[in-house]
């Protein structure tokens, strides 16, 4: 730990960015892989309406994400700022919090969720077609939602401790055996949406087991004791905090999918919601890069936030935020020019990438301003201030929503793909005026 802690504080913050986001970077690739290859084995094996299926569920199992973000990045912070300032009881305390969390919050949610599945698809509005295969879908996903968030607060605490290469392993091997198992129960046992259900909750199983192992054989700080799963009300309201606004932001996507979803079905068809889908993936996959700067960004950060090292603070602040958005900038420039070849990837249907091509270039729109929006809210979660983060957070959802409401009115279903861009680059603004003020603040802590 004393090794990699003073790497943290003193090495060059473009090197150490570099060397601890690269592993994250091609981990978070790796991993989104089997959303890429659940969504191609469906458009091909089973067809658009296979597409609209999973793209309905895409809200549900973004609310469980939501918990497990809140949960990891919130430890994560405390995690790191309490090995930064040397302090490993409390962060070892933090750990087994973070998984009494996951535990009672998750298995309750999943049991309602099987239970009740049928009545919430039914709110969505779906055909009897779509919403037949959504429940397919559906009824195998639940199984694996513990394994998988349980698996993602983990990485994140792994990473926390410094430990950036170990954090990836499980996400690669979950990744590379649900490739593996789509094509087996899809293509040659002829399973349709089943089977990329079956084989993501396989693989999620799978994730959890490789963390179980590294927990308990690793070179780590942290093992599976008993003693350290003792509930403290403090600690776990504290994890809360600093994870809100990651919650937040993941629980406003999956209402905003929700909207999006409905709105979709309102002004346009089951085609559209397709196409949604896939846009949603590609840029969820395109943003998988991001977050992983963004997450080696916050271990960096709350290191050296906790350490009071200042400079390197602002300096590593600088630097991911050049980094994340000339990436974006890339990611964006690829999508405007060969929209139609994306699509062509996840569907064969002409149809599907004629009439595609325009909303997914929509969804692509103002895609670098993203970045100042990402880094903003990570940036504030690092430091401990929950307050700001959760301000960015909120402006993004109090605009986007009027705005799926309102611009259909005027434009029909391309209404409905505009409010993204609109509200991503109004929150942009906001989230950079925040950090211009609190970089102000730490310069005149600096002086």
């Amino acid at each position: 730990m004393g090794s990699k802690k003073h790497r943290l504080l003193n090495e060059n913050l473009r090197k150490l960015l570099f060397r601890f986001s690269l592993p994250t970077v091609i981990g978070m690739i790796v991993a989104s892989i089997y959303n890429l290859v659940d969504t191609i084995f469906v458009g091909k094996g089973v067809g658009p309406m296979g597409i609209a299926a999973i793209t309905l569920i895409l809200p549900i199992m973004m609310v469980f994400l939501s918990i497990a973000t809140m949960i990891g990045i919130g430890s994560a912070s405390i995690i790191s700022r309490a090995l930064g300032a040397g302090n490993e009881n409390r962060a070892i305390s933090t750990m087994g919090n973070a998984f009494i969390l996951n535990l009672v919050i998750i298995i309750p949610m999943s049991i309602f969720l099987y239970i009740f599945k049928d009545s919430i698809l039914g709110l969505f509005g779906a055909d009897e077609i779509v919403s037949g295969y959504a429940e397919q879908y559906l009824s195998i996903l639940v199984i694996g939602f513990f394994f998988f968030t349980l698996s993602f607060i983990s990485s994140q605490i792994i990473r926390a401790e410094g430990m950036e290469r170990a954090a990836i392993y499980p996400l690669i091997a979950g990744a590379i055996l649900n490739i593996t198992l789509d094509y087996i129960f899809i293509f040659i046992m002829d399973m349709g949406v089943k089977g990329a259900a079956l084989a993501t909750s396989l693989s999620q199983f799978i994730m959890f087991v490789i963390v179980v192992l590294y927990f308990l054989f690793a070179k780590t700080i942290f093992r599976l004791k008993f003693k350290i799963f003792i509930f403290k009300i403090r600690l776990a309201k504290e994890i809360l905090k600093i994870g809100f606004s990651s919650f937040l932001e993941q629980i406003t996507s999956s209402i905003i999918y929700i909207l999006l979803n409905t709105l979709i079905l309102k002004y346009g068809n089951e085609m559209y919601l397709a196409i949604a889908g896939i846009g949603q993936r590609i840029i969820l996959v395109s943003l998988r890069p991001v977050f992983g700067i963004n997450f080696s960004f916050s271990t960096i950060t709350s290191f050296n936030y906790g350490a009071v090292r200042l400079r390197r603070v602002k300096k590593v602040l600088g630097e991911a935020s050049l980094w994340v958005i000339t990436l974006l900038l890339i990611i964006f420039i690829t999508i405007l020019i060969i929209p139609d070849v994306l699509l062509s990837v996840f569907s064969n249907d002409k149809n599907l990438i004629a009439t595609g091509i325009v909303p997914l270039m929509i969804m692509a729109a103002l895609l670098p301003f993203r970045g100042f929006f990402i880094i903003g809210r990570s940036f504030f979660q690092a430091i401990g201030k929950a307050r700001q983060a959760l301000f960015i957070n909120l402006s993004y959802i109090l605009l986007l929503i009027p705005l799926f409401y309102i611009l259909p009115v005027f434009m029909g279903i391309i209404g409905v793909f505009t409010a993204w861009p609109i509200a991503v680059f109004i929150s942009a603004i906001l989230s950079g005026i925040f950090l211009y003020r609190e970089i102000k603040v730490i310069n005149k802590r600096i002086d």
